[in-house]
């Protein structure tokens, strides 16, 4: 029996096969080259990062307050609070006060390290009167050893609270815990803004900041989610400042430009965080926490604002700054151009 094969068919399919094979190496070489591309070059003027500890959801968690009821109730009879108390966490404490009956008798236990703090939310959403017999008690702790003989004797069951909860009550409670824990004053500049989220940044991952310095540290930024956008920075190593100052660079390849000029990460005294840069004059005024950088033609010299409080009262910045790049001090040219920014600075035997 002859057995009929359709060659031309069997051609078209191998052209189809290697259509495919051909595509899908494309696009993963296309996706490979766009990444390389993008991580280290970003949009100017933001500083940005992203948090790795997504398991932990502040906005869901953030330290969250167990309370104990009796059961199919509502009204707790043991509030267990964190060890420190926040403005986020103390919002849902606020909130678990709201589902006590108001003739409830309230006992802060005395391990309890902010109790003049829920002392006044306590107050303030169930006031105590010495005078009244109460016939409800409620007990708030941040031991549950201190709970437990009651939990046992009352039978009672846990429920977790966390920040979502308290947004069905978020305008009762909102005003106390603005007096309480007021926020900060918001940013009004472009650097201020970026000056903060240097600040957070740097607080999260100091370790990783300082381990990063060393040729044989395996920590990626980018990998691992510390992607840092536009951040420029200096180090003091030894007696001299090496700086990376790049703006279309990311922080974690400035950070290996700077390794590859073998620094010792033992000998790193100080590293630097820059905010973006914002072009200036010589007539502008600077704040207390604000460097320079001089560009004049293919040269770059930068003045630190430790390094700007220790100029004499006589000396201008401006002026230090271009005696440093070895101008003469009252020469002006158009192609100087001048930008100021803010630092934070990171000292290795220090908590930020």
């Amino acid at each position: 029996m002859l057995l009929y094969v359709d060659k031309k068919k069997q051609k078209r399919q191998k052209i189809k096969v290697t259509c495919f094979i051909l595509t899908f190496i494309f696009i993963v070489l296309a996706n490979i080259l766009h990444f390389n591309k993008t991580i280290h070059q970003t949009d100017n003027h933001l500083t940005e990062y992203q948090n790795i500890k997504t398991t932990h959801d502040w906005f869901y968690s953030s330290d969250t307050i167990q309370i104990f009821t009796k059961k199919n109730k509502q009204t707790p009879i043991v509030i267990i609070i964190p060890q420190n108390i926040t403005r986020e966490n103390a919002e849902i404490f606020a909130y678990a006060l709201t589902l006590a009956n108001k003739n409830t008798s309230i006992k802060l236990s005395s391990t309890n390290a902010n109790n003049d703090v829920l002392q006044t939310i306590v107050e303030h959403i169930i006031p105590q009167n010495q005078s009244i017999n109460y016939s409800e008690y409620l007990l708030i702790t941040n031991d549950i050893k201190d709970a437990n003989e009651i939990i046992y004797k009352e039978k009672l069951h846990p429920t977790f609270l966390t920040y979502k909860n308290t947004k069905k009550n978020e305008q009762q409670i909102k005003q106390l815990i603005d007096n309480l824990f007021p926020l900060p004053q918001e940013a009004s500049t472009l650097l201020e803004k970026e000056f903060s989220s240097l600040k957070e940044f740097s607080t999260t991952y100091k370790k990783d900041l300082i381990n990063s310095f060393s040729a044989n540290y395996k920590h990626n930024f980018a990998t691992h989610g510390l992607f840092l956008k536009n951040a420029n920075i200096c180090i003091n190593y030894l007696s001299q400042k090496i700086c990376e100052i790049n703006n279309n660079h990311s922080l974690e390849k400035n950070i290996k430009n700077i390794i590859k000029q073998n620094v010792d990460i033992s000998k790193i005294t100080n590293i630097n965080l820059l905010t973006s840069l914002k072009e200036i004059t010589e007539t502008d005024i600077l704040e207390p926490n604000e460097g320079i950088i001089l560009q004049f033609k293919n040269r770059k010299e930068v003045l630190l604002p430790k390094e700007i409080k220790n100029i004499p009262e006589n000396k201008s910045p401006f002026y230090v700054i271009k005696e440093n790049l070895g101008i003469n001090p009252n020469y002006i040219s158009p192609n100087m151009k001048y930008y100021k920014f803010k630092t934070l600075e990171i000292k290795l035997n220090d908590k930020i």
